[in-house]
């Protein structure tokens, strides 16, 4: 872990906050308008942040739902433009042991193909583990960028992580 910690560097690395997909009006279908809206507008906003501002390295959480298609699609940039790293922090070994074949199996191919893994904690789960999670991104990343989209409801780790971010004077991209 410390060999990819100093690998990082927080002026050049972003993370994600997003609702569960469940908690916008597509329902967590990855397939209608709204979210292949939501995929570009992030799409747009990650090459353009490396474009413009040397943003190249990105920790992602990996949770089903945002964090997996996030994730997948920062490894489809990656294939057209090597410099972009993908760097996946994971509260606990095993996390995805519960998920379903589908999930379980795109977590194995992200974790398998990203430029790191990181994984803190005791090795299994533990009591605000999620929460350790948030605090380590934002404080590793010196940009947030935070997708809520017009029709997803507020969510109490979002609000807490984009504080975090304003606490900690980082840059925070808001997608809706």
């Amino acid at each position: 872990m410390k060999e990819i910690l100093n690998q990082l560097n927080a002026e050049t690395a972003a993370t994600f906050v997003a609702a569960h997909m469940d908690r916008y009006r597509f329902g967590g279908e990855e397939d209608p308008p709204h979210f292949r809206q939501t995929q570009k507008d992030l799409h747009k906003t990650v090459i353009t942040m490396y474009r413009e501002t040397g943003i190249y390295q990105y920790l992602i959480g990996i949770r089903p739902g945002f964090d997996l298609w996030a994730a997948e699609m920062i490894l489809d940039i990656i294939e057209k433009n090597e410099k972009i790293e993908l760097y996946c922090v994971l509260p606990f070994k095993n996390q995805a042991h519960k998920w379903s074949k589908k999930n379980h199996t795109r977590y194995a191919q992200i974790l398998e193909r990203s430029t790191g893994v990181l994984r803190f904690g005791t090795g299994t789960y533990f009591q605000n583990c999620y929460v350790s999670l948030d605090a380590f991104l934002v404080n590793h990343a010196h940009t947030l960028i935070a997708v809520s989209g017009k029709e997803s409801k507020p969510q109490h780790h979002s609000r807490l992580m984009i504080d975090r971010a304003r606490d900690n004077g980082n840059r925070i991209i808001f997608i809706a």
